[in-house]
């Protein structure tokens, strides 16, 4: 459930299968309510969400593993899952020192934390907001981590926007991306994208 509180069962728990792909790069999570497409970085540069330049973007791929995933289901189980609910999450990592370099640095990067009171040189982060925005539910969370592979400091922003599921993926799915992109870009400050390579769509 995503919803907080407490849960005891017998037995095992819920099972989730993961396929990931040869690059490391894309994972399916498949679990006995949940269809998940995943995009993570890794060597190769961002997909885009959209089709850009001839390649597929990661809302196309995520339709047609989705709809062979339908199709294995109708094959083997005799029947195709109903999807009743959509979700996208983009989780953004500021590392630092390639996009901040201190706290001072930051709040340049991220205005809106220059806003609030400095109680420490290296404070910690926890900010989460939630409710209704386009006609979505939206959830945004801003939290401080350290990255276990050298132990980078960080700067986590998570855009979760969920609706009810339509019968045109496609153009829902776009509109909730958009919508995450205005939550994300919002927090930015426009004149720094450079340190980010630049407005990426």
């Amino acid at each position: 459930s995503d919803r907080p509180g407490l849960s005891l069962s017998e037995g095992i728990g819920p099972l989730r299968c993961w396929l990931i792909k040869d690059t490391d790069e894309y994972v399916l999570q498949i679990q006995a309510d949940r269809f998940y497409f995943n995009w993570r970085k890794r060597q190769g540069g961002y997909p885009h969400f959209a089709d850009h330049d001839g390649a597929d973007g990661v809302l196309t791929k995520s339709i047609r593993e989705f709809e062979e995933f339908k199709e294995f289901c109708a094959s083997v189980l005799k029947q195709e899952p109903t999807p009743t609910r959509f979700e996208l999450t983009k989780v953004d990592l500021l590392v630092s020192p390639g996009h901040w370099k201190d706290y001072a640095d930051l709040t340049i990067v991220l205005p809106s934390l220059g806003k609030l009171p400095q109680i420490a040189d290296e404070p910690s982060l926890s900010i989460s907001l939630g409710g209704q925005r386009d006609g979505f539910q939206v959830h945004f969370g801003l939290t401080n981590v350290v990255l276990a592979e050298d132990m980078s400091a960080a700067v986590k922003i998570e855009t979760r926007v969920s609706a009810a599921a339509s019968s045109d993926i496609r153009a829902t799915m776009s509109a909730m991306n958009e919508t995450a992109n205005q939550i994300f870009f919002g927090m930015l400050n426009e004149t720094e994208l450079r340190r980010f390579g630049g407005l990426i769509e």
